[in-house]
């Protein structure tokens, strides 16, 4: 009878039962039902149900639906949504279509090519030394491992670790190629981020 009055409910005893000796309106339709009453209405045999209709058809201007075109999806839904937040976020990225979503990895596109197109055409700068050094160690290390004789204690210990090392996972000329940008590499972006950027682009 406590808990029963605590949650608001007037409640009594008579003849050694407990009562509820009038009508209360407990919670208003629509409003969130209180933790505290819940365990209440559930002693009390109230339980919350789902109320819908189960159509078998609807007919509109001569059209028949039926429940398949009716029922609606609301994952899928969400999920092509996300798809063409995506999509559209890619085709402005690599259609250089700027905004305050885009930019940044339309700016590190360009520098991706930038870099590539440095290395390619030799230019030597602060970026791309690193690149041309790595080259140049790696055909050392390739001329130093077909002579015999004439080689240093240190580089011995270069070519033994070069040799212990896992093969590349590439073959052919990119074993004496630099090390390059990778040029294919898609920026990576965000669910929240690629709505963001539809939104952006669409207004």
């Amino acid at each position: 009878m406590g808990e029963l009055q605590r949650a608001g409910i007037p409640a009594a005893i008579d003849a050694g039962k407990v009562v509820i000796k009038k009508e209360k309106v407990l919670v208003k339709a629509g409003e969130p039902i209180p933790r505290e009453l819940a365990p209440v209405l559930t002693k009390l045999e109230i339980y919350p149900v789902e109320v819908g209709l189960n159509l078998n058809a609807l007919i509109e201007s001569g059209l028949v639906y039926t429940p398949k075109v009716l029922r609606v999806d609301v994952d899928q839904i969400l999920g092509d949504v996300r798809r063409g937040a995506i999509s559209s976020f890619n085709l402005a990225v690599y259609a250089a279509y700027p905004n305050e979503v885009t930019i940044r990895p339309i700016l590190a596109v360009a520098n991706q090519k930038a870099m590539n197109l440095a290395v390619n055409a030799g230019i030597v700068n602060k970026k791309t030394v690193k690149f041309f050094v790595t080259k140049a160690h790696g055909q050392m290390l390739s001329v130093a491992s077909r002579l015999k004789d004439g080689l240093d204690d240190d580089l011995k210990a270069k070519l033994a670790g070069a040799a212990a090392a896992p093969p590349p996972a590439a073959s052919g000329a990119a074993h004496h190629e630099a090390k390059k940008p990778d040029e294919d590499k898609k920026p990576e972006v965000s669910e929240d981020e690629a709505a963001a950027g539809l939104g952006a682009l669409f207004g």
